[in-house]
């Protein structure tokens, strides 16, 4: 989910992350409090 709020600092949430990992969006909702959530998928590249 997105917040509309500003941070400076803190964590990250993938900051372990070694590879890139393509997403692709499949569903939205927007809160009347302006909240988005936001769903991916991870999107597999062909080899």
């Amino acid at each position: 989910m997105v917040h509309p709020v500003l941070a400076g600092h803190g964590p990250t949430l993938l900051s372990g992350l070694l590879d890139r990992i393509g997403l692709a969006l499949v569903d939205q909702r927007t809160f009347r409090s302006g909240v988005v959530a936001l769903r991916y998928l991870p999107v597999h590249a062909a080899v």
